[in-house]
Protein backbone atom coordinates (compact mmCIF):
# COMPACT_ATOMS: atom_id res chain seq x y z
CA UNK A 1 0.00 0.00 0.00
CA UNK A 2 1.47 3.39 -0.93
CA UNK A 3 1.56 6.71 0.95
CA UNK A 4 -0.49 9.36 0.26
CA UNK A 5 1.52 12.62 0.27
CA UNK A 6 -0.89 15.56 0.83
CA UNK A 7 -0.12 19.04 0.42
CA UNK A 8 -0.53 21.60 3.32
CA UNK A 9 -3.60 23.81 3.50
CA UNK A 10 -4.30 26.18 5.98
CA UNK A 11 -6.79 24.66 7.66
CA UNK A 12 -3.69 22.21 8.77
CA UNK A 13 -1.80 25.30 10.10
CA UNK A 14 -4.86 26.78 11.65
CA UNK A 15 -4.85 23.37 13.58
CA UNK A 16 -1.58 23.85 14.52
CA UNK A 17 -2.09 27.19 15.99
CA UNK A 18 -5.37 26.47 17.69
CA UNK A 19 -3.71 23.37 19.46
CA UNK A 20 -0.67 25.17 20.21
CA UNK A 21 -2.30 28.07 21.50
CA UNK A 22 -4.02 25.87 23.62
CA UNK A 23 -1.16 24.01 24.93
CA UNK A 24 0.22 27.25 25.53
CA UNK A 25 -2.27 29.09 27.73
CA UNK A 26 -2.72 25.60 29.71
CA UNK A 27 0.68 25.52 30.76
CA UNK A 28 0.49 28.87 31.98
CA UNK A 29 -2.44 28.08 33.93
CA UNK A 30 -1.00 25.24 35.46
CA UNK A 31 2.39 27.28 36.38
CA UNK A 32 0.62 29.66 37.91
CA UNK A 33 -2.11 27.49 39.70
CA UNK A 34 1.59 25.86 41.27
CA UNK A 35 2.56 29.81 41.93
CA UNK A 36 -0.48 30.40 43.65
CA UNK A 37 -0.86 26.84 45.89
CA UNK A 38 2.67 27.59 46.82
CA UNK A 39 2.50 31.29 49.01
CA UNK A 40 1.22 30.71 52.13
CA UNK A 41 0.68 33.51 54.47
CA UNK A 42 2.84 33.68 57.26
CA UNK A 43 1.41 35.00 60.66
CA UNK A 44 3.18 36.24 64.22
CA UNK A 45 1.34 37.95 66.92
CA UNK A 46 2.60 39.75 69.95
CA UNK A 47 2.15 37.31 72.95
CA UNK A 48 4.12 35.27 71.04
CA UNK A 49 8.10 36.50 71.86
CA UNK A 50 9.75 37.29 69.47
CA UNK A 51 7.60 39.46 68.42
CA UNK A 52 8.60 41.84 65.01
CA UNK A 53 5.81 43.73 62.52
CA UNK A 54 6.80 42.07 59.60
CA UNK A 55 4.53 43.01 56.25
CA UNK A 56 0.58 44.30 57.32
CA UNK A 57 0.20 44.72 61.02
CA UNK A 58 -3.54 45.20 62.98
CA UNK A 59 -4.43 45.01 66.11
CA UNK A 60 -7.14 42.72 67.29
CA UNK A 61 -10.02 43.46 69.14
CA UNK A 62 -12.65 41.61 70.71
CA UNK A 63 -16.32 41.94 70.14
CA UNK A 64 -18.70 40.96 72.93
CA UNK A 65 -22.02 40.43 72.54
CA UNK A 66 -23.70 40.68 75.70
CA UNK A 67 -27.67 40.52 74.79
CA UNK A 68 -26.86 36.87 73.08
CA UNK A 69 -24.08 36.14 75.19
CA UNK A 70 -21.69 35.91 72.15
CA UNK A 71 -18.31 37.17 71.35
CA UNK A 72 -16.41 37.25 68.41
CA UNK A 73 -12.75 37.70 67.72
CA UNK A 74 -10.72 37.66 64.60
CA UNK A 75 -6.37 37.80 64.81
CA UNK A 76 -4.78 35.99 62.36
CA UNK A 77 -5.25 32.67 62.05
CA UNK A 78 -7.80 32.48 65.37
CA UNK A 79 -11.04 32.57 64.82
CA UNK A 80 -12.38 32.81 68.13
CA UNK A 81 -11.39 34.44 71.61
CA UNK A 82 -11.28 30.88 73.28
CA UNK A 83 -8.22 29.23 70.79
CA UNK A 84 -6.82 32.54 71.35
CA UNK A 85 -6.92 32.48 75.37
CA UNK A 86 -5.89 28.83 74.84
CA UNK A 87 -2.66 29.80 73.08
CA UNK A 88 -1.71 32.43 75.12
CA UNK A 89 -2.05 29.71 78.36
CA UNK A 90 -0.64 26.78 76.49
CA UNK A 91 3.33 29.42 76.28
CA UNK A 92 2.74 30.99 79.68
CA UNK A 93 1.76 34.53 78.46
CA UNK A 94 -1.38 34.57 80.90
CA UNK A 95 -1.78 32.18 83.73
CA UNK A 96 -5.15 30.29 83.83
CA UNK A 97 -5.73 30.00 87.84
CA UNK A 98 -5.39 33.78 87.93
CA UNK A 99 -7.07 35.31 84.75
CA UNK A 100 -9.74 33.03 83.14
CA UNK A 101 -12.78 32.56 85.35
CA UNK A 102 -14.74 29.02 85.31
CA UNK A 103 -17.15 27.94 83.55
CA UNK A 104 -15.62 29.08 80.56
CA UNK A 105 -17.89 31.01 78.18
CA UNK A 106 -17.05 33.00 74.97
CA UNK A 107 -17.74 36.09 76.29
CA UNK A 108 -15.38 35.12 79.64
CA UNK A 109 -12.74 34.49 77.03
CA UNK A 110 -13.44 37.81 75.14
CA UNK A 111 -13.29 39.90 78.56
CA UNK A 112 -10.12 37.85 79.19
CA UNK A 113 -8.44 38.70 75.87
CA UNK A 114 -9.53 42.60 76.57
CA UNK A 115 -8.04 42.82 79.76
CA UNK A 116 -4.85 41.49 78.54
CA UNK A 117 -5.66 43.78 75.52
CA UNK A 118 -5.43 47.02 78.03
CA UNK A 119 -2.36 45.92 79.55
CA UNK A 120 -0.31 45.17 76.29
CA UNK A 121 -2.04 45.50 73.11
CA UNK A 122 -3.32 42.41 71.17
CA UNK A 123 -1.42 42.30 67.62
CA UNK A 124 -0.79 40.08 64.88
CA UNK A 125 1.23 40.86 61.26
CA UNK A 126 1.41 38.90 58.26
CA UNK A 127 2.83 38.51 55.37
CA UNK A 128 2.78 36.28 52.25
CA UNK A 129 5.86 33.95 51.55
CA UNK A 130 6.68 31.22 49.22
CA UNK A 131 7.27 27.97 50.18
CA UNK A 132 10.15 26.93 48.18
CA UNK A 133 9.65 22.71 48.73
CA UNK A 134 5.88 23.20 48.03
CA UNK A 135 6.80 25.80 44.77
CA UNK A 136 9.35 22.88 43.88
CA UNK A 137 6.50 20.09 44.46
CA UNK A 138 3.36 21.67 42.20
CA UNK A 139 6.10 23.34 39.77
CA UNK A 140 7.29 19.69 38.77
CA UNK A 141 2.98 18.43 38.60
CA UNK A 142 2.84 22.27 35.99
CA UNK A 143 5.61 20.22 34.09
CA UNK A 144 4.35 16.86 33.95
CA UNK A 145 0.58 18.34 32.83
CA UNK A 146 2.65 20.56 30.31
CA UNK A 147 4.18 17.26 28.67
CA UNK A 148 1.58 15.21 29.24
CA UNK A 149 -0.81 17.89 27.64
CA UNK A 150 1.04 18.21 24.69
CA UNK A 151 1.31 14.46 23.98
CA UNK A 152 -2.44 14.67 24.21
CA UNK A 153 -2.44 17.15 21.56
CA UNK A 154 -0.45 15.91 19.20
CA UNK A 155 -2.17 12.43 19.45
CA UNK A 156 -5.74 14.52 18.69
CA UNK A 157 -4.24 16.14 15.78
CA UNK A 158 -2.93 12.70 14.51
CA UNK A 159 -6.70 11.46 14.69
CA UNK A 160 -8.12 14.47 13.03
CA UNK A 161 -5.62 14.03 10.30
CA UNK A 162 -6.89 9.92 10.11
CA UNK A 163 -10.01 10.83 9.96
CA UNK A 164 -9.73 13.43 7.47
CA UNK A 165 -7.35 11.32 5.17
CA UNK A 166 -7.24 7.95 6.19
CA UNK A 167 -4.22 5.48 7.88
CA UNK A 168 -1.43 5.88 5.49
CA UNK A 169 -0.85 9.66 4.68
CA UNK A 170 2.10 12.24 5.13
CA UNK A 171 1.49 15.90 5.47
CA UNK A 172 4.11 17.53 3.01
CA UNK A 173 4.64 21.57 2.84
Amino acid sequence: MEIKEIQETWWHRLIAVVLGWFWLLASLAAAYFAWAVSEKTVYSYSWRLPYAATGHETTCEPSIYYSINESSFFCGEFRDARSAVDDMVSIGYITQSEQIPTPRTPVSDARVLEAVSKQHPIKTSWEQRISWPEMRKNGGYALLFSIVLWLLIAFLQKIIFYIAYGARHRIIR
